[in-house]
């Protein structure tokens, strides 16, 4: 649609408007912000699922990157797709409250969720570095495209362009999706569970699904997030 193509246009325009180190650097914030935002959407606004336990997958997200690299020597990208799996996996775990609960209920189970994550991330301090932080982060590696200097990611509008770039392309892939058949079935258990259920609907699997997804995003931008700041500690993001 047209209307995509004029928002990427303006989105690529944004650091010529906004030049300097600051605005640049809030632009990046904005940027994974959208990228969480997105991903509660989709268990949220079209699955129906009240889950105030987003902030957990994004610290896992940005956690599990960063050990996987600083002490596993993982390649960075390697690195991210892990982190993003483990994300989406943890997201259907606490799916399997959501299976029992609804509600108020599910809402207050996906926040006990993020509280126990943060606690856990705040005392293990072996591997977190629990309150003191983690610090020295490396930015993504240079890409190096045939014909083309390299893209160092240092550079805050190069590193813009990654993280609102990813952000663009997983709006525009989830927007596919519930237009399809899939979004359809969410919206008929956002609506109503049973009638679904009578339709032949597997709920639980469903919901699964969107809980997965949803916090694989949510991993996706806690990466982006450590490898921009640079440091990592709990009350970043809880």
């Amino acid at each position: 649609p047209i209307w995509f193509l004029a928002a990427a246009i303006i989105i690529a325009r944004l650091p010529l408007v906004f030049p300097s180190a600051y605005w640049r650097t809030n632009l990046i914030v904005c940027a994974i912000n959208v990228l969480l935002a997105v991903g509660l959407d989709f268990v949220l606004g079209y699955a129906g699922q009240l889950n105030l336990g987003q902030s957990a997958f994004y610290g896992i997200g940005a956690y599990a990157s960063t050990l996987l690299i600083m002490k596993l020597a993982v390649p960075f990208w390697v690195a991210f797709g892990l982190a993003v799996m483990i994300s989406g996996i943890a997201g259907a775990l606490l799916s399997g409250f959501a299976v029992r609960l609804r509600g108020h209920y599910l809402a207050i189970a996906s926040l006990g969720f993020a509280v126990i994550t943060y606690q856990i991330l705040l005392n293990w301090i072996s591997l977190t570095q629990g309150p003191l932080g983690i610090y020295g982060i490396a930015a993504p590696p240079p890409l190096a495209l045939p014909g083309l200097p390299r893209i160092a990611f240092t550079n805050l509008t190069n590193m813009f362009y990654l993280t609102a770039g990813f952000a663009f392309l997983t709006y525009f892939i989830l927007d596919q999706l519930v237009r399809s058949p899939i979004g359809e079935t969410l919206t008929a258990i956002r609506e109503d569970e049973l009638s679904a259920a009578s339709l032949g609907i597997d709920g639980p699997k469903w919901k699964a699904f969107a809980f997965a997804i949803s916090s694989a995003v949510a991993g996706a931008a806690g990466c982006f997030y450590a490898s921009f700041v640079g440091t990592l500690v709990p009350d970043a993001f809880f």
